[in-house]
């Protein structure tokens, strides 16, 4: 046999063992939720430390409503202690939702069939363990909100829906209903769900 045969054969043998490597290194162990969105590896997905997630505010959601968005992001940022969110307004960040680096919040009048009952919803896109991207949706065809001090029994607390959403933006899933959390599936009208609870800081403090 030829010395290039004894190569080739090398070489392949160190081609099988790399991606045998490649293959081992990207098993990872499971991780405990802490109530995270987890990849398909059971990994948290989160922004790390990669904070303050800067949000723009598009130019469809009324000026009205502005503030209360700016003041549930300043409720996550006093409550951890830590710049978690930049707020901004402007932008050239398009008039729908799209896998475009930006994170957005849009205001949405033609809400889809079907889905009447959702008030908002909140997309992310991740690349292993880390999130890249954040957008809101905010239910403008289903749903009347109020941004008053004390919120209107008829219509649904916009700046409790606005903690609740910039949760999923960082991350947290829903939990169930009595454990104090902002993370609750459904928001009543009229009820004011503010303040992260005990139950969402401590799920923070797995990645924050």
């Amino acid at each position: 046999m030829t010395t290039q045969f004894y190569k080739n054969k090398i070489n392949r043998v160190l081609l099988l063992l790399f991606f045998l490597i490649a293959a081992c290194a990207q098993k990872l162990e499971p991780e405990q939720s802490c109530n995270f969105v987890q990849n398909g590896q059971l990994q948290r997905v989160s922004w790390k430390g990669r904070v303050p997630v800067t949000l723009t505010i598009s130019s469809s959601v009324p000026e009205e409503f502005h503030e209360s968005i700016r003041l549930a992001a300043s409720e996550w940022n006093y409550r951890l202690g830590r710049f978690m969110f930049d707020v901004r307004t402007g932008g050239d960040v398009g008039g729908s939702p799209a896998k475009d680096g930006q994170s957005v919040i849009y205001w949405i009048n033609n809400w889809e069939s079907g889905k009447e009952l959702e008030q908002a919803r909140t997309t992310i896109f991740w690349k292993g363990t880390f999130i890249s991207e954040a957008d809101i949706r905010i239910n403008a065809r289903d749903f009347a909100y109020s941004v008053t001090d004390v919120a209107e029994p008829s219509r649904v607390d916009f700046e409790s829906l606005l903690v609740h959403e910039l949760g999923h933006v960082l991350g947290l899933q829903h939990v169930e209903v009595g454990k104090g959390s902002v993370m609750e599936a459904q928001l009543a009208h009229g009820t004011e769900r503010r303040v992260p609870g005990n139950v969402d800081l401590e799920s923070l403090k797995c990645e924050y």
